[in-house]
């Protein structure tokens, strides 16, 4: 009787502590870089890229910027940048080398927390119990734009980005992609040093009509739900 109720109280501390981890907000403002590990399947062909980039959060102004590079399957780099602008409800893919700007409307909302519909998974501790992390799960089923499983992780009381990955496919029938990617996020600042350097749109964004690149194309990963 008595270990019985030793292995109650047991699970209802555990159930307590799980219930306490709840999903949390990112700053207002902030810089942060990360690297991103991706492969890719296509009807057989598969391929694999890397990107490592910074990153300008600002959800005061709505919006996002990002700068950095991409590696193609060959090693080639490709120079990108990106200028997400929620409250503009607009987009800028933009090729800094070529001075090419592609503009697109910008479906949803910013994400500045972490979902409600995200169930807590685990927490972990970094160094000598220096830094502690929660981990929460995504599960998507949006047919014909993303089905999958993605993993968030941020450090417990500030819920500042550590990591996330993504393991499921993209678009549907014929243009079905099935990718998995791992990023890791670092050198968080907690202020934006230089916002014209993330915000400001290039003067060729006005008249330049270019196609969405095949590097577009591959960066597609960043339509996963969670991407600032």
């Amino acid at each position: 009787m008595a270990l019985k109720l030793v292995a109650f109280l047991l699970l209802v501390a555990l159930a307590t502590s799980y219930a306490e981890v709840k999903p949390c907000c990112y700053p207002d403002q902030y810089e942060i870089s990360a690297s991103t590990q991706a492969g890719l399947s296509h009807q057989g062909h598969g391929t694999g890229y890397s990107v490592h980039s910074t990153s300008a959060v600002d959800a005061l102004d709505k919006k996002v910027g990002e700068r950095g590079t991409f590696y193609a399957e060959d090693g080639t780099p490709y120079e990108f940048q990106t200028i997400k602008d929620y409250g503009m409800g607009v987009e800028y893919k933009i090729d800094p080398t070529h001075m090419h700007c592609e503009t697109v409307k910008l479906e949803g909302t910013m994400t500045t927390c972490v979902g409600d519909n995200a169930t807590y998974s685990s927490s972990s501790y970094l160094g000598n119990n220096a830094l502690t992390i929660d981990c929460f799960i995504y599960f998507f089923n949006y047919v014909g734009y993303v089905v999958g499983q993605q993993t968030v992780s941020v450090t417990q009381g500030d819920c500042l980005p550590t990591s996330y990955s993504f393991s499921g496919s993209l678009g549907g029938g014929k243009d079905k992609t099935d990718i998995l990617t791992t990023t890791g996020f670092y050198n968080y600042v907690a202020s934006i040093s230089d916002p014209s350097k993330y915000f400001e749109v290039p003067d060729y964004c006005a008249l330049d009509k270019a196609k969405s690149s095949e590097m577009w194309d591959m960066l597609r990963y960043k339509d996963i739900p969670f991407k600032f």
